[in-house]
């Protein structure tokens, strides 16, 4: 499983032309990639607010939130780096 989930964030970054794994904008697009890709029922609402258009991540299942934590950490720098850091701790947990 480990080996697809490479294969399929090099797809995503191969097909999206420009992809810097420093920039949270990108690697928020590699997981709404992987949510449509998978067919998961995590979704992404947008909400705008006075500082302008947030991102926040509904979870589905603790499966789901592993698969999409997986793939932030192949396709991040940061060892550091997770779901919380990249949606800047807007996520919701539906389970």
């Amino acid at each position: 499983m480990n080996s697809n989930l490479k294969d399929f964030v090099k797809n995503t970054i191969d097909k999206m032309g420009y992809f810097n794994n420093t920039n949270e904008e990108c690697i928020k697009e590699i997981v709404t990639s992987a949510i449509n890709y998978y067919q998961l029922k995590t979704y992404v609402e947008h909400e705008e607010t006075e500082l302008g258009i947030k991102d926040f991540l509904h979870i589905n299942s603790i499966v789901e939130e592993t698969l999409l934590s997986k793939i932030i950490e192949i396709s991040s720098v940061s060892d550091n780096c997770g779901i919380e850091d990249i949606y800047e701790g807007r996520v919701i947990r539906q389970y």
